[in-house]
């Protein structure tokens, strides 16, 4: 049996795979941001709850999780979480294995939803995917061959520089993508939450921006095709952020498509499965 889980600043999603292919059943409660020994303790006692559910007596065999956070580059301590801020600095994958007894695989969570699109998702078929998300953040990644693409301390898209004498990032610095066109960044500039703006001006400007953070990537990056999602998507359109990429690149003859994420709040889950399989 496989323990899978997804945990955010505010929702910790844990499910259990009897297979190692398919979900069988999931647990949903809120995450305890300032309190990582209790939070740590709601997980492991999620996943006791559905092994006991599902009458499953076989031990654990892999653990896998996606975190709110960049990882050392063992991907085994958690170097920095703005909404998790118990969580700093703990030795997480060491503390997984001693309380489930396997072996644990820990990524950030961006990259866990960005191999559930590639492998299951919207990026299926696709041999080099990068995967975004435009949430009360901005994340992303690269992933080949349904792998994430070596790295040091992960990737940080949303923290590429759009404008030099832009707002103020979450992070500290100044004219990041995030702090333009995340959740967080139209909050702190429109001071109200981005489902309450109306103003088609700001959805166009937002768009523009978008487009200018993407082609960033695109040159960079070079995939096959770029999936995103993220609720601040919901009021984004796509299509004109798209032809806004076409319109900006003057140095490819060929853009790739660029499409909507499709496998919902459950894709982080469906990655680290995936992930447990591509370490065997």
């Amino acid at each position: 049996m496989k323990v899978i889980f997804d945990t955010g600043g505010t929702k910790t999603r844990v499910g259990i795979s009897k297979d190692g292919h398919t979900i069988d059943d999931l647990i949903v409660f809120p995450t305890k941001p300032t309190d990582f020994t209790s939070a740590l303790d709601d997980i492991v006692s999620a996943a006791q709850n559905l092994r006991d559910k599902h009458n499953l007596t076989d031990p654990v065999s892999a653990v896998a999780a996606g975190i709110p956070s960049p990882l050392n580059k063992e991907k085994s301590v958690i170097l920095a979480a703005p909404n998790l801020p118990d969580w700093r600095g703990r030795p997480l994958k060491t503390m997984l294995e001693e309380k489930f007894q396997a072996p644990t695989y820990l990524e950030n969570d961006t990259v866990m939803i960005g191999i559930g699109e590639a492998q299951e998702g919207s990026g299926q078929g696709h041999e080099i995917v990068v995967y975004l998300t435009v949430s009360t953040g901005f994340g992303g990644a690269r992933i080949i061959d349904g792998r994430p693409d070596r790295n040091v301390f992960g990737f940080e898209p949303g923290h590429q520089v759009i404008d030099k004498d832009g707002p103020i990032c979450g992070c500290g610095n100044i004219g990041h993508l995030e702090a333009i066109v995340s959740g967080s960044g139209l909050e702190r500039t429109h001071n109200q939450k981005p489902e309450a703006i109306t103003d088609p001006a700001v959805w166009q400007q937002a768009a523009s921006d978008l487009a200018i953070g993407l082609h960033n990537v695109l040159v960079f990056w070079s995939p096959d095709i770029i999936v995103i999602g993220g609720s601040v998507m919901n009021s984004i359109d796509l299509k004109s952020v798209a032809a806004q990429v076409v319109a900006n690149s003057k140095i490819f003859n060929e853009i790739p498509p660029i499409v909507a994420a499709k496998l919902g709040d459950q894709a982080g889950l469906i990655g680290a499965l995936a992930h447990i399989k591509n370490q065997s």
